[in-house]
């Protein structure tokens, strides 16, 4: 009978006193986007096939996590998304993973400090977004800059002239409390 009344005060405990909380990506409604430029023309590719998950205690955020393959970016011209596949060496370097446990909230803006981790290089980012959160969902928008030269990796030319070192990081997703 005392083992019993133990594990009933364990459960008791962990049910009433443990405020972890977990968030998980709403795949169906956040993409991520890249807009990259060549002194020719400009363009951009979508992943909206993301898994993600938020951990909050007592309400606050305490980590994110983000994970996407690199073949789902998708620019809607297939010889162009082929290139990059060759370029990023996706068979090697399948994933772009970010995660951060550092986290500042300040009104509706939302601070990430964290790791990108991309073409087998991980690298620390301080990230600004926006925020909108309730109870039952979170929502993360903004963008920010990424050198692709940071992930080693090797710009390709068109007409001897290489894309632009510097891409435009477009996010916007919406996480689901599970």
């Amino acid at each position: 009978m005392a083992k019993y009344f133990f594990i009933l005060l364990l459960y008791l405990n962990n049910f009433l006193f443990a405020q972890n909380s977990d968030w998980t990506l709403d795949t169906d409604n956040s993409l991520i986007k890249y807009e990259a430029s060549h002194f020719l023309h400009d363009w951009s590719g979508i992943n909206d096939n993301l898994k993600g998950v938020i951990v909050t205690d007592d309400n606050e955020i305490q980590k994110i996590a983000l994970v996407g393959l690199v073949k789902d970016f998708d620019s809607n011209n297939t010889s162009r998304d082929a290139n990059s596949h060759q370029i990023l060496e996706i068979l090697k370097y399948p994933q772009v993973k970010f995660f951060s446990d550092k986290i500042n909230i300040n009104g509706d803006e939302i601070v990430l400090n964290g790791f990108i981790n991309f073409h087998g290089k991980t690298i620390s980012k301080e990230i600004y977004l926006i925020m909108k959160k309730d109870k039952r969902k979170i929502e993360i928008s903004g963008d920010f800059n990424l050198v692709l030269t940071d992930f080693d990796i090797e710009l390709p030319s068109f007409m001897f002239k290489k894309i632009r070192n510097n891409i435009n990081i477009i996010i916007d997703i919406i996480f689901l409390k599970v």
